[in-house]
């Protein structure tokens, strides 16, 4: 799953009508950032990668790029829901603590769930697909 994030990640991060990345706190205390529309939004996810334990993408199946307003829910092992946002960007780094989460992605009419583990000191990262057939996995 890693690996495919990073594939598409310069598509994702191709430069669009937004305003750069913005950060902030859930009401739990993580730290986030948001974006991926402008050039430099580049820079803040390769400078910052590394500060965080999940990094969510969202794209469009058809066209490949990012894909923005998608409705982001993260919930813990208990169902509590520790970060819930419309992404007015295609992606997210959340620094979550460890534990098992499960994160929800909603466009389109669909609705995707995926579960992940964060371990301390490790990154995780996955990609939601919205819209038409699945893009073929690289060789």
């Amino acid at each position: 799953m890693a690996v495919a994030a990073l594939l598409w990640l310069p598509l994702l991060l191709a430069p669009g009508p937004a305003a750069a990345a913005t950060s902030g706190f859930t009401p739990g205390g993580a730290d986030f950032i948001v974006g991926g529309q402008q050039p430099q939004d580049d820079a803040v996810l390769r400078q910052r990668r590394g500060q965080y334990s999940l990094l969510v993408l969202t794209a469009a199946r058809a066209a490949g790029g990012g894909l923005a307003t998608v409705r982001l829910r993260v919930l813990d092992a208990r169902r509590r829901v520790v970060f819930s946002r419309v992404l007015p960007e295609p992606w997210l780094l959340i620094d979550l603590p460890a534990g098992h989460y499960e994160v929800e992605a909603a466009s389109q009419g669909q609705v995707q769930r995926q579960p992940v583990t964060i371990v301390s000191g490790d990154h995780q990262a996955m990609v939601f697909y919205f819209g038409g057939a699945a893009p073929l996995p690289a060789d």
